[in-house]
């Protein structure tokens, strides 16, 4: 058994935000090498030199590699300097990652094709990344984060629209419109341009509930596709416009998920047209 099997690895993400783009990095680089054991610990919103000094004695003291992402000023150059000044390999996350993975592995990649290493390709995995973990209303504190929020009534597509703007970038969460219960108090904290809200004709939306329903061989004759029941759902949306005239509304009636996403999207370079 070769020491790079036998000897169970460490990689130190650190950052001054949260740590997904360089986590992600190291996810798709570690594909090249299988056969090894990695484990991966966290340091996100690091500010301080102190901070940088601890973490990297930290990692001086159990071999491990040190990926960072710090733009704060002098931030960067601080900790190449401390990591050079304990003989460890640290690495910032646009430079070169491949071969100083491949150096303290003790292996070689094996060059699977794949996506390019940019800055493009990166921002589209935190965003991919940012909306699994936003799905449905979960991780609500992470709201003011995102780009565009998404609500809408079960099965208008929230969860493929956001997925849709993730290929694009956009941190998009989705929250859904559940008759009766209230929307998150978080909800009030986000800039409400940056809402929007997926609306869906009642006669498309009973269709695509009765299919749902029928895929799973469920029974037909739920409240969930009671027409009467969708109505008021539908009208519900309809008033919560009205309240809130600052959201936009995107007809998702007649358009597919990729229609939708474009629709947010311009919208939203018009609402924020630096980005």
């Amino acid at each position: 058994m070769t020491e790079s099997a036998s000897v169970r690895r460490t990689i130190f993400i650190v950052s001054d935000a949260s740590g997904e783009r360089a986590s992600a990095m190291v996810s798709v680089l570690l594909e090249q090498f299988r056969n090894v054991s990695v484990t991966e610990q966290r340091f996100p919103e690091v500010r301080t030199p102190a901070q940088i000094a601890q973490i990297m004695h930290a990692a001086a003291k159990t071999h491990a590699l040190v990926v960072y992402t710090l733009v704060g000023e002098g931030m960067a150059e601080t900790a190449k300097n401390a990591a050079d000044g304990l003989g460890i390999i640290a690495v910032n996350l646009f430079e070169q990652l491949l071969p100083s993975v491949s150096q303290w592995l003790g292996a070689q990649p094996s060059r699977n094709p794949g996506h390019a290493f940019d800055e493009k390709y990166f921002a589209r995995l935190e965003a991919i990344f940012f909306a699994q973990r936003n799905d449905d209303g979960k991780n609500l504190q992470d709201l003011l984060k995102a780009d565009v929020v998404v609500l809408g009534l079960s099965r208008t597509g929230k969860t493929p629209v956001c997925r849709a703007l993730a290929d694009h970038r956009v941190l998009a969460a989705n929250i859904p419109i559940v008759p009766g219960i209230s929307l998150p108090t978080e909800l009030q904290e986000v800039d409400p341009r940056r809402v929007y809200v997926l609306q869906m004709g009642l006669d498309r939306l009973l269709a695509v509930r009765s299919s749902r329903l029928n895929s799973l061989g469920m029974d037909a004759g739920a409240v969930y596709v009671d027409r009467d029941a969708i109505r008021a759902e539908v009208l519900a949306v309809t008033r919560l416009l009205t309240l809130h005239p600052e959201w936009a509304r995107i007809d998702v009636t007649r358009c597919g998920v990729e229609e939708a996403a474009a629709m947010i999207m311009a919208k939203h370079q018009e609402r924020f047209p630096q980005g």
